[in-house]
């Protein structure tokens, strides 16, 4: 886990990998899963990973009231969802981070802080699904609102897909009971959260997106321009130079919404999806040569070895130091 959390009055949480026996038979065996201990409280989090995802299963068991403080450096672009009973709190740069039970919001923010407060001693959950850019991107659904959300977190701004609260809709509470009671081989298992995660985004979306996007015409001066465009980003890789920088400098037949949605249309991918084609191209030609895996993660502007690793390993299915072996 990569927060720091700490409980008001008592410090830092105690965080367990090895789950304890009373916790056992509340466990999901195709997850993954830590249980946090402080003082009056503990919880049970089980992750469910995939491609582009993971899925957050979050119980907690309280005998007094209890108030929790959590910060962290990473990045979150996070479905949340609130399963039983509603958890107070606050969340830096997020307007309204509180959520009744049965209803969700779609967050970002450039790094965590955030206090959660459990008012009742009794027992909460939470279903949270933390996505990959990409996979946000990759969905296809055309709505001003989810364009504009995407803009924002490429320029790395704190925001909030919707003003505010939605209701969960019936197929969402089914998405997660299924994901939750998924009793499949491993492959059925993989197979069966990756279809019910989408099921959840695109009910997510559906309810709370009905904005539809004009119909875009693209004159020959925005098809020149959108070419521009996409030679000005292979230029600046591994650096993808941004939406606003790259209006500016394609100017005057260019604007926010032709370059995300003409590019798309022009190309059939979105500006930062062709970066990322560019920059694992590179990697891919620099990997065949032998170049170690941890000199590619610098040249191309990855924070780490392991960062660029789980990148790689999630966009082809398998690790970057078997390039040299598949080629």
């Amino acid at each position: 886990m990569m927060l720091e959390l700490e409980q008001e009055g008592f410090g830092q949480i105690e965080i367990l990998q090895s789950i304890p026996d009373y916790i056992k038979p509340k466990l999901n065996h195709s997850s993954n899963a830590i249980v946090l201990k402080g003082f009056a409280f503990q919880g049970l989090l089980q992750e469910f990973g995939g491609r582009g995802f993971s899925v957050w299963y979050s119980r907690y068991w309280l005998k007094a009231p209890v108030r929790i403080f959590a910060q962290g450096g990473m990045p979150f672009l996070e479905l949340r969802i609130s399963r039983k009973n509603r958890i107070s709190g606050s969340w830096e740069n997020i307007y309204d981070p509180e959520l009744p039970e049965h209803f969700f919001q779609l967050s970002f923010v450039p790094y965590v802080r955030s206090e959660a407060f459990f008012e009742v001693p009794t027992e909460y959950e939470t279903f949270d699904i933390h996505f990959e850019l990409e996979f946000l991107e990759k969905c296809g659904l055309q709505y001003l609102k989810l364009d504009r959300f995407i803009n924002d977190i490429l320029q790395n701004k704190p925001c909030e897909i919707f003003e505010g609260p939605k209701a969960c809709p019936k197929e969402m509470i089914d998405a997660m009971e299924k994901i939750l009671k998924n009793k499949y081989s491993a492959t059925g298992r993989k197979y069966l959260l990756e279809c019910q995660v989408g099921i959840i985004l695109l009910s997510a979306l559906e309810a709370g997106l009905k904005e539809k996007f004009p119909k875009l015409i693209l004159r020959p001066a925005d098809i020149e321009a959108l070419h521009f465009v996409r030679d000005l980003i292979k230029a600046s890789c591994p650096k993808y130079p941004g939406n606003d920088e790259l209006v500016a400098k394609a100017r005057p037949s260019m604007n926010a919404f032709k370059l995300t949605h003409g590019f798309k249309k022009l190309f059939g991918i979105s500006p930062f999806e062709y970066s990322q084609i560019i920059r694992y191209e590179q990697a891919i030609e620099m990997l065949e040569k032998g170049i170690p895996v941890n000199t590619v993660a610098y040249r191309l502007d990855y924070e780490s070895a392991n960062s660029f690793s789980k990148a790689f390993r999630i966009r082809f299915g398998y690790p970057p130091n078997t390039v040299r072996h598949k080629f």
